[in-house]
């Protein structure tokens, strides 16, 4: 049976590998988002841009935004995980030290600065969800745009 330090590095290091899949779908969110606007603008152009494909398209860039904004909360979780994974500190002491460095570069209020571990690593997992959720949402609108500018040629 591991140990209990073994354990909890197994958890962290568990999690740190699923968020570091988040990269991929930030890069296929930034695709998603770079082809609204060279298609917004060619239809812009061309005097093909109606309401409802503007309006689609601008969706479509502002999930892109807000998708960059879980990447990077995200990827910075996923690099604090694996330091703390390899760190031979206590785990209390550990996760205080890392209260105390966000908590004076204003990341996190001090009120959220006393959670357990599992907490953290579940708070984690639901940000890279969040993040999945929007490039979902993201990719409906653009089969929708796909669909619109389908039905209007």
């Amino acid at each position: 049976m591991l140990m209990d330090k073994e354990v909890t590095q197994n958890r962290i290091t568990t999690c740190a590998n699923l968020l570091a899949q988040h990269s991929y779908v930030h890069y296929f969110s930034i695709s998603l988002t770079l082809a609204a606007c060279v298609i917004m603008l060619m239809m812009a152009l061309m005097g093909s841009l109606t309401l409802i494909s503007f309006l689609l398209m601008l969706g479509i860039i502002v999930a892109g935004f807000i998708e960059m904004i879980f990447a990077i909360r995200v990827g910075f979780d996923e690099k604090l995980l694996r330091q703390v994974g390899t760190s031979n500190v206590a785990e209390e002491l550990i996760l205080k030290k890392l209260d105390d460095g966000l908590i004076f570069n204003k990341l996190v209020p001090a009120d959220k600065a006393d959670r357990n571990l599992q907490q953290r690593l579940t708070a984690c997992v639901g940000l890279f969800k969040r993040q999945t959720s929007v490039c979902a949402v993201q990719l409906v609108m653009v089969i929708s745009a796909a669909f619109v500018l389908w039905m209007n040629s």
